[in-house]
C-alpha cells in the first residue's frame, strides 16, 4: 500500500516535515521513505494500535501435582493456539500457576467442629498475549477457549483505549 504525503512548503524545515512515501512494509507497519535519502527509511512513523487479551486457565485434579501437569498442559495448548494465529506473549506471557485445594461441601446436618474432606485441587494461571490485528479479537478468544482457556479476563485495547 503506497499513499503519498505531501506537507505544505511552508512547514519544510525538516526530513521529516517535507512528506514523502509511506510505504507499508512486510509486517503491515507504515514506514516513512525519506526523499532527501531514497537508500533509508525512517522508522516506525506511526504504529499499529494493540489490544491486550488475558485468559485464565484453571484444571482440576484430585492431587495438586495432577492439578499443577494438568494446567501446565492448557496453558501451553492455549499459548500454541493463539501464537500461531499472530498473537504474541505479553510480557511473560504465562504467569505461575497457583494451587487451591477443594473441599466437599457442607452438610446441611453437619456436626458442629467436623472438617470438609479435601476432593481434589483447583489449579489456575493467567495467559496474555498482544496483537496488532485487532480485528481478530473474537478469533482469538475462540481460539483460546477451544484450546481450554476457561475465562477471558480482558480482550480490547492495549491501556483501554
Amino acid at each position: 500500500v503506497l499513499a503519498l504525503a505531501a506537507a505544505p512548503a511552508a512547514h519544510a524545515q525538516g526530513s521529516a516535515a517535507r512528506g514523502g512515501l509511506w510505504v507499508e512494509d512486510a509486517s503491515g507497519q507504515l514506514v516513512r521513505w525519506d526523499r532527501s535519502d531514497p537508500g533509508r527509511a525512517a522508522r516506525t512513523a506511526r504504529r499499529a494500535p494493540e489490544a491486550r487479551l488475558a485468559f485464565l486457565v484453571e484444571t482440576f485434579a484430585r492431587t495438586a501435582s495432577g492439578a499443577l501437569a494438568a494446567n501446565d498442559l492448557s496453558a501451553g495448548r492455549v499459548v500454541r493456539a493463539l501464537a500461531g494465529a499472530g498473537a504474541h506473549p505479553a510480557g511473560a506471557g504465562v504467569e505461575a500457576p497457583y494451587v487451591e485445594p477443594e473441599y466437599e461441601r457442607p452438610r446441611v446436618l453437619a456436626r458442629p467442629g467436623e472438617r470438609r474432606r479435601v476432593v481434589g485441587f483447583r489449579a489456575a494461571r493467567v495467559v496474555e498475549v498482544r496483537t496488532e490485528r485487532t480485528e481478530r479479537l473474537g478469533l482469538l478468544v475462540d481460539l483460546a477457549v477451544g484450546a481450554g482457556a476457561t475465562r477471558v479476563l480482558e480482550a480490547g485495547p492495549e491501556g483501554g483505549r
